[in-house]
């Protein structure tokens, strides 16, 4: 890694985790979610810091190009965050299901009450 790449990289880094940081805190983000964010930026500021770090687990994972490597990590990162989106929507639309049906009994007993009044 060149030094004007690795310089790069650390600015946009640091600029990300500021940004990610600023959401969390006017409470656009909320904090669970931006603790994968955190850790990506924190990862690429040691990455753009220790460059042999990458080239280390590079070749502990056999890749030949190191290149290849981070793309292949970029990609698994983002399957896990596809994957946690996912179940959040899912826990999601469960609770959303759970809290109509609820309103549509209180509406009815609510209803209930005002017919039995009359």
């Amino acid at each position: 890694m060149t030094i004007p790449f690795r310089i790069i990289l650390l600015v946009l880094s640091i600029t990300f985790f500021v940004v990610v940081v600023r959401m969390v805190a006017k409470e656009k983000l909320q904090l669970k979610y931006a603790l994968l964010w955190m850790l990506l930026a924190v990862a690429l500021v040691v990455a753009a810091v220790f460059p042999g770090i990458v080239v280390f687990f590079s070749d502990l994972a056999g890749a030949h190009v190191t290149s290849n490597f981070v793309f292949t990590v970029g990609f698994v990162f983002l399957i896990v965050v596809c994957l946690s989106l996912s179940l959040i929507v899912s826990w999601q639309a469960h609770d959303i299901r759970s809290l109509v049906q609820q309103v549509a009994l209180l509406r009815k007993e609510l209803e209930e009450l005002r017919d039995s009044m009359q």
